[in-house]
């Protein structure tokens, strides 16, 4: 019942309905886009039961609610109908600064569970060889070692999906390009230091896994590059 009391209250705050362009959460912050943010009382905001605090950041409206976001956010969609797509942004115009940030939040918030599990595992490979549960040269520490790594290691394709969505990419297109990246035959070129070329170009030999900056710039240039072919 505190969910949807307070999922209630926070609708009516920000404006109703009628003033959400979207809506989306991460793992603590419920994240509007609302047409017209001076319609939110941000004092009224802070007083709501389960509201910890409210920012305003990159075009979002973000609601402070901690571990239960996710239930005040099943609650509100109860309540109310608004669009949950992440590449919704707010009419209003952003200085670099905030495009930058909106970038990066909307491309990792969804990757946020995903790299916590990998976490949560690779500090598990840690504590129970201490205590003498997991022999940290068997079989079993190794394979559990794969799980937590992972989604670091594959953070890439990861990034590409969700970049990909960002900046309206076909988003195979753009998962095929972080696997060119991860290649494994690439990895052992970028292993064996000898000096690459591509059509006479030479290729900086980096190792890209656990990357972000670089699928980054690549799929942002694909959207130019998509739009190009197809005119």
């Amino acid at each position: 019942m505190k969910y949807t009391n307070t999922a209630k209250e926070i609708l009516k705050t920000v404006g109703g309905e009628d003033n959400i362009e979207s809506l989306v959460h991460c793992m603590t912050r419920l994240r509007f886009v609302l047409k017209d943010e001076s319609q939110a009382d941000d004092a009224y905001m802070k007083n709501i039961p389960g509201v910890m605090g409210v920012m305003k950041k990159g075009g979002q409206y973000q609601v402070i609610m901690g571990n239960d976001v996710a239930s005040y956010f099943k609650e509100l969609q109860k309540i109310s109908t608004f669009s949950t797509n992440a590449n919704t942004t707010s009419s209003k115009k952003k200085n670099p600064f905030e495009a930058f940030v909106d970038i990066i939040s909307s491309c990792m918030s969804p990757l946020i569970p995903a790299l916590l599990g990998g976490g949560m595992i690779k500090v598990l490979l840690i504590l129970l060889p201490l205590m003498g549960l997991l022999d940290a040269k068997g079989q079993t520490y190794t394979i559990l070692a794969f799980f937590g790594d992972a989604p670091f290691y594959f953070l890439p394709i990861m990034l590409a999906y969700t970049a990909a969505i960002k900046f309206n990419v076909t988003p195979m297109l753009a998962v095929s390009v972080a696997g060119i990246m991860l290649h494994p035959n690439f990895v052992a070129m970028v292993t064996a230091g000898d000096p690459v070329f591509l059509f006479g170009i030479p290729v900086t030999l980096a190792s890209y896994s656990s990357s972000v900056i670089p699928i980054l710039i690549m799929v942002w240039l694909m959207q130019y590059i998509e739009s190009f072919f197809e005119k």
